[in-house]
């Protein structure tokens, strides 16, 4: 039967097929901003100052984009999301809350509830595949998104049902790591397929039968290569920062971008710096900054900036004695 938690998550289906000719109408921007991350992260600006002319340039016009998605689609959806209470956005990694719900209604349902569940799938077909499987700012809900709905949908479909090769995964070959990274800091989920000539860099992977090129699944695992949210960036840059382990430069703004570009982050330069300074009054005046968030970049800290590592852990100490006073 249709819980209250599977219906909600319908009606957000519905808004999702709902805003298929919105987002269309930005096609053009989403597809400058990608092409405009894409060269960013083709150039050094430390190389010389004609690299750095050309990085400045193209990242102003990434950032001016960038905000202007966030503010025209991530933010909007982002709020649909928690009105409804769809999944715990935000948090180290995403949970579809009907999950379970959609388990269940594999075991007991009636003919109603399969018509619903046509329904929602027609609909959320319609939108991935119309909207180029756009992840609206959020790849990791909608990769989640996909493959809690795809459970579903196959089990209520016919073994042949031909829309279903929307979830199937992608193949997509590169020439090196940095391509693969940057496919799964864009969202990528697929199967990422690199070039034989790259055999020699050392990585865990499985050769395909007879030729020689290694297949890679995109997880973030797959490249050692941190995935993480942008307050958790954030966060580190903030640890990295107050250790002063970051490279000497009396200006925050050169900072940051710096660190930014060293990981490439897929975000712009003040969103970067708002969840930074979040970071700090959460941490040190609000006192309520999620501890699982400093114990998930924790590793990360202690591989990289090694030194900051005693400033973490006093301030995890911090929060869970604030914590139990409450």
């Amino acid at each position: 039967m249709l819980t209250e938690k599977i219906k909600v998550l319908f009606q957000f289906v519905d808004f999702l097929h709902s805003q298929i000719d919105f987002l269309l109408s930005k096609q053009e921007l989403i597809v400058e901003t990608n092409e405009l991350l894409e060269k960013r992260w083709s150039i050094n600006p430390n190389d010389n100052y004609k690299t750095k002319i050309e990085y400045d340039a193209i990242n102003d016009k990434f950032c001016r984009n960038f905000d202007t998605l966030e503010e025209l689609i991530t933010i909007p959806f982002k709020q649909k999301i928690k009105e409804l209470n769809i999944a715990n956005i935000g948090n180290v990694s995403t949970y579809i809350n009907a999950t379970n719900d959609l388990l269940d209604l594999t075991r007991n349902f009636n003919q109603t509830d399969i018509d619903a569940v046509n329904n929602a799938r027609t609909k959320y077909i319609e939108f991935r595949s119309q909207t180029n499987k756009y992840h609206c700012g959020m790849p990791e809900f909608f990769n989640e998104l996909d493959i809690t709905l795809n459970r579903l949908f196959k089990f209520f479909s016919d073994n042949n049902f031909p829309a279903l090769e929307i979830f199937k995964a992608e193949t997509t070959e590169v020439q090196n790591i940095g391509d693969a990274v940057r496919l799964i800091q864009k969202g990528y989920n697929g199967t990422i397929q690199l070039n034989h000539h790259t055999m020699q860099n050392g990585m865990h992977a499985t050769t395909n039968g007879s030729n020689n090129n290694l297949k890679y699944q995109a997880e973030k695992k797959t490249l050692d290569k941190p995935t993480f949210s942008v307050l958790e960036w954030a966060t580190i840059f903030y640890y990295a920062d107050q250790a002063k382990l970051l490279p000497a430069d009396s200006i925050l703004k050169n900072r940051i971008t710096e660190f930014m570009r060293e990981y490439q982050i897929p975000t712009s330069f003040n969103y970067f710096k708002g969840r930074y300074y979040n970071a700090i009054k959460r941490i040190n005046e609000d006192q309520d900054f999620p501890i699982g968030k400093l114990r998930f970049v924790m590793p990360f800290i202690k591989k990289t900036y090694k030194l900051a590592v005693t400033n973490i852990e006093n301030d995890i100490l911090l929060l869970e004695e604030e914590k139990k006073e409450y």
